[in-house]
């Protein structure tokens, strides 16, 4: 798999990952078993950026490392009770939603 290297925008990881997906086939399947897992990183990155918290602040809201809050970012580590914490922490709270194996894939890009 290549890799991105310097700066990057969330465009040109979009396009990478998008590139990647038509590229290569394990990396498209492995995207498509952890979508559900990537749109909650996607979710908790977006509430932190609209919020102009670095992840240390987020990490300080929560009671927990900045490193911790990288490693989440990166799709570890996440758990629904976790999940539960973090919303709670800032005033939100978990929706989940179980969709068809159809419509997921095509939220998933």
């Amino acid at each position: 798999m290549r890799t991105l290297k310097g700066e990057t925008n969330m465009s040109d990881i979009r396009r990478f990952i998008k590139e990647e997906m038509k590229r290569d086939p394990e990396f498209k399947k492995a995207r498509e078993e952890n979508a559900a897992i990537w749109q909650v990183v996607r979710q908790i990155i977006k509430l932190r950026k609209e919020n102009g918290w670095t992840q240390a602040e987020l990490a300080r809201r929560l009671g927990t490392t900045q490193s911790f809050i990288s490693r989440l970012e990166n799709g570890e580590n996440i758990s629904l009770e976790y999940l539960d914490h973090l919303a709670r922490s800032v005033g939100r709270k978990v929706k989940i939603d179980l969709v068809k194996a159809d419509e997921e894939a095509a939220a998933a890009i």
